[in-house]
């Protein structure tokens, strides 16, 4: 039987507002997210707007951060499970910035 580790699947860091895509999971594997962390700058006078981040599939929300003033320079954390199928990828699409964004989980092979 096979040893399964949780390992970095993504990691993202967004300047300003736009959309980065995640590398798509390979032929043969699925992914399985089981923890997201993002976080942005302090605040003051920055007022954080959020983000979206969506499957490639059928563009349904993983993971919605709105406006977030109370919490700016704290990391959010996200725990559960999503699975991402061969050729799957994420979408993120940060509202302002910067943000940085990271994504862990399990590679698995298909039978």
């Amino acid at each position: 039987m096979a040893n399964v580790y949780s390992r970095l699947l993504w990691r993202a860091v967004e300047g300003g507002a736009g959309t980065v895509n995640s590398p798509a999971v390979p032929p043969g594997y699925v992914w399985v997210i089981r923890d997201m962390v993002a976080a942005t700058q302090p605040g003051g006078w920055y007022l954080p707007r959020g983000f979206t981040l969506t499957d490639s599939v059928v563009f349904a929300t993983v993971w919605n951060v709105g406006n977030y003033e109370e919490l700016a320079g704290q990391a959010l954390r996200w725990h559960g499970h999503q699975v991402l199928e061969e050729h799957d990828y994420l979408i993120w699409t940060t509202y302002d910035g910067p943000w940085s964004l990271r994504v862990s989980g399990y590679v698995l092979t298909l039978p």
